[in-house]
């Protein structure tokens, strides 16, 4: 009897948890409509975790933890309150390449929980001031190589786009690698009916660099097809990435209003493309 009690319990625990995560989900799916919606997602899958048995499992929560989170910190209107957002994802992502450390056949797990890492320590070192933060670089650059070690093609080609912005961001970056690294994560990435990557952050970072680097023939090639993009449906969107419109979208609207670019991307396009 106390056997069945047992049973039963566990498998209501089990219940509950299964339910929280799609619950967890569900809010993630809807987190352009608000980023408490991704926020909730974060503190819900934060919670699981700490219960969480499987090794596999728990890193799994942990890393979307890192993600969720980094998607709130982003849309955060101070620079502290960015920079605590960014430390939390920063500490989930390490607690999941703490999990996967050790584990078999975990290489695109743990390349993924290495990249949410290095984004948070990026977007943190953004908040925090970039000339403040250079002593936080090699970090950046050797997460970004363990990621390249592992699976570059994560989070589409994450690694070198992350890569390629914090060149053209420092004062000592490489820009014309910055450009290369950008253009491989864009061929390797063509998004179907549209010659641009299928990742419009990408294509912002892109876009950004070939002005800095006053590579006209290109820059215009890809500002057109952003543009055309830019004036789309929602249908379009959804047809472009549907797992990204929201972060698509933020990426149109910035540049519609020529915002978050290091140059003046919109100029540029006015002198250089007829």
């Amino acid at each position: 009897m106390k056997k069945q009690l047992l049973s039963l319990a566990i498998g209501a625990v089990m219940a509950v948890g299964a339910y929280a995560n799609e619950e967890a989900a569900q809010l993630w799916s809807q987190r352009g409509e608000s980023k408490e919606n991704a926020l909730k997602a974060a503190n819900m899958v934060r919670d699981l975790s700490g219960t969480e048995q499987n090794v596999a499992v728990k890193a799994d929560l942990k890393t979307r933890e890192a993600e969720y989170i980094y998607y709130v910190g982003v849309r955060e209107g101070s620079k502290d309150a960015k920079k605590k957002a960014h430390e939390r994802g920063q500490e989930a992502a390490q607690a999941a390449v703490k999990l996967l450390a050790n584990a078999a056949d975990a290489k695109t797990a743990l390349a993924r929980a290495n990249y949410f890492y290095a984004i948070n320590l990026g977007k943190w070192g953004e908040a925090n001031g970039v000339l403040s933060s250079l002593g936080r670089w090699p970090e950046l650059r050797d997460r970004l190589d363990v990621i390249d070690s592992l699976d570059k093609t994560v989070e589409d080609y994450g690694s070198l786009r992350t890569r390629a912005r914090a060149f053209h961001k420092l004062p000592f970056g490489d820009k014309k690698e910055a450009e290369a690294l950008l253009d491989e994560a864009s061929e390797n990435t063509l998004a179907d009916d549209y010659k641009i990557s299928r990742n419009s952050t990408t294509v912002f970072f892109y876009l950004d660099i070939l002005v800095q680097n006053k590579n006209a023939k290109k820059f215009c090639e890809v500002y057109k097809e952003f543009k055309k993009l830019s004036q789309g449906t929602e249908e379009d969107l959804v047809a472009y990435n549907a797992l990204r419109v929201p972060e698509t979208k933020t990426d149109l609207q910035n540049f519609v209003e020529n915002r978050d670019f290091e140059t003046d991307v919109k100029k540029y396009a006015s002198e250089k493309c007829r």
